[in-house]
């Protein structure tokens, strides 16, 4: 929004009638007299409505993995080891090579998905095991 202050945050606000009646009812009549008041209760209302399933409705593998309601197959296993992996990051290595970066750290996050890597051969792209 790029709004310049809490109090023109405020004031769009107070221009939608569903967010003056809204507001009304759930923080008082006079929740908006305060801008400090109605910022902070817009503030609740934005932590509130981020904390709800469908504002952000996690369920990706990796989310039911964490639950332990999914086993990562092998692949999937090495993404995560080769994601979270400080010996195949680049990142102390100054970047990419095109920042002066290390060839050979770069080429762990770009290789050819025809390769074998610990036992797995497949086809990245198309998504398919051999």
């Amino acid at each position: 929004m790029a709004m310049p202050d809490k109090a023109s945050v405020v004031t769009r606000l107070k221009e939608k009638p569903v967010y003056l009646a809204g507001f009304r009812k759930f923080y008082g009549e006079n929740i908006f007299d305060d801008t400090e008041a109605a910022y902070a209760a817009m503030a609740e209302s934005i932590a509130a409505f981020e904390k709800t399933d469908f504002f952000a409705p996690f369920d990706s593998k990796y989310d039911r993995y964490l639950r332990g309601e999914y086993k990562l197959s092998p692949r999937e296993d090495l993404g995560m080891t080769l994601f979270f992996s400080q010996q195949f990051s680049n990142a102390d290595q100054g970047g990419s090579p095109a920042q002066g970066g290390d060839l050979q750290a770069e080429a762990a996050f770009h290789p050819d998905p025809k390769n074998q890597v610990d036992g797995l051969v497949g086809d990245v792209e198309n998504h398919t095991e051999d």
